[in-house]
């Protein structure tokens, strides 16, 4: 949580007669349609991450993902293991047997929000591994 600064201002002076003419109009509808397709593409990956069958693959594919935004096979992850957990709709101790499990069996390390993929484990076939 974070204190914020809004902005509340009537959309119809900035499209007033319908024309497009200011800079600040333009910048106005850039900004807006570029916030839009980030929030669809975000709930578009939850979606994609909360159908998947077992907690396994959930993680898996969230931990992908984080690792080729991250360009590396080690992480962190902005979420703690409660947020986590809601975030792919699976029970937080649940998730937590699974995610020592595949430490276990040497797929990866981490600590609190730190972690690292392990070369025994395979990406997702949609995604190349980043540091090859």
């Amino acid at each position: 949580m974070e204190d914020t600064d809004l902005l509340r201002f009537p959309v119809d002076m900035l499209l007033r007669d319908h024309t497009l003419t200011s800079p600040v109009q333009i910048r106005f509808l850039q900004n807006l349609t570029l916030a839009l397709a980030q929030a669809a593409q975000r709930l578009t990956r939850k979606l994609e991450d909360s159908i998947r069958r077992s907690i396994r693959e959930r993680l898996l594919d969230y931990l992908s993902a984080q690792a080729h935004q991250a360009g590396s096979r080690v992480f962190p992850i902005p979420l703690n293991r409660q947020d986590l957990a809601d975030y792919l709709f699976v029970d937080r101790s649940a998730m937590s047997n699974e995610l020592c499990k595949m430490r276990d069996e040497g797929l990866l390390r981490f600590d609190r929000n730190a972690f690292e993929l392990l070369d025994a484990l395979s990406l997702t076939p949609e995604e190349s591994d980043p540091n090859v």
